[in-house]
C-alpha cells in the first residue's frame, strides 16, 4: 500500500498520507530527501498512534534498502526484492 501511495496510484483516501521530505519546505535539502525518505509524524498516543498506517507506513518504508525506494523500479521487481529482503532479515535473525 505504501509503494502505491509513494507512486500516486492509490485510492483517493491515501492522497497526501505519504509526503516525500523533499516536498516539505524546509527540508528539501536535507540528506534524508536525496534518499526518497517519508516525512514521519509524531503521534501523542503510546498505544494506538504508532500502529496508524499515517505513521506506521513512513517509518516502515524508510527502514527499507534504498534500492527499494528507488523510482525506477517496477512494482513486480518491488515486490520480488521485499520479498528477499523481509526473508533475509527474518533468517538472519534466527540462531542454530
Amino acid at each position: 500500500m505504501t509503494y502505491s501511495c509513494v507512486r500516486g496510484t492509490s485510492t483517493a483516501h491515501f492522497n497526501g498520507i505519504c509526503r516525500p521530505v523533499a516536498s516539505v519546505e524546509g527540508r528539501a535539502m536535507l540528506r534524508s530527501a536525496n534518499y526518497a525518505e517519508l516525512v514521519e509524524p509524531r503521534t501523542r498516543g503510546k498505544r494506538y498512534g504508532p500502529r496508524r498506517f499515517r505513521v506506521a507506513a513512513p517509518f516502515v518504508w524508510n527502514n527499507l534498502p534504498r534500492h527499494l525506494r528507488n523510482d525506477d523500479i517496477s512494482r513486480e521487481q518491488f515486490a520480488r526484492d521485499l520479498k528477499t529482503v523481509l526473508f533475509a532479515r527474518a533468517y538472519s535473525s534466527m540462531s542454530l
